[in-house]
């Protein structure tokens, strides 16, 4: 029970920088029986997820405030693709301890050829 209680201290403080939306509880069977959760042996291989970085909620806009290209539903609509085989994550919201995001301001300036 030591470790259940210690994962469900930690994984809250891990997910906070997502929202803290993730919280462990206890469940039991109700028996009261033990089950199984899988089998392993020597020629069971399971692979470890590799580290990917995490694209955060992105902000485009011009001069006025605006996204009249619609640059950052585009941009999100491709993040939020559903795949396992993606190369980062994607998580909506305005803040991650290590995410990356796009800010872009757009500019309108006329130049003059002569």
């Amino acid at each position: 029970m030591t470790l259940f209680q210690y994962c469900r201290d930690k994984v809250p403080e891990l997910a906070k920088s997502i929202d803290g939306i993730q919280t462990p509880v206890l469940a039991f069977p109700l028996d009261g029986g033990s089950f199984d959760i899988g089998i392993v042996n020597e020629n069971v291989k399971i692979p470890l997820a590799q580290p990917k970085p995490v694209f955060i909620r992105s902000s485009f806009h011009n001069e006025n405030d605006g996204d009249e290209l619609d640059l950052m539903k585009a941009l999100e609509k491709y993040f939020q693709r559903p795949g396992t085989l993606a190369k980062f994550h994607y998580a909506d919201v305005s803040d991650y301890e290590i995410g990356y995001r796009f800010a872009v301001v757009m500019l309108k300036k006329r130049m003059r050829w002569r």
